[in-house]
């Protein structure tokens, strides 16, 4: 299970998504706070509060910015 950070162009941390297990990937802002999952099985992304944002991976669109 992997981990892959996002930054800004100056370098800054936005947030990381991990790889989870059952084709599962979460993204988490730059203090750990869960953002959204996306569930790779069911082709979904659901916000923090497990709400179906829609199909396809949209976790890029949870992205906090600065």
């Amino acid at each position: 299970m992997g981990e892959q950070v996002l930054r800004d162009k100056a370098g800054n941390v936005l947030g990381r998504i991990r790889k989870l297990p059952d084709e599962r990937y979460e993204l988490r802002d730059r203090v750990g706070n869960v953002l959204g999952t996306y569930d790779g099985k069911r082709d979904r992304t659901l916000d923090k509060n497990g709400n179906v944002l829609g199909y396809g991976n949209l976790l890029g669109t949870l992205i906090p910015k600065r």
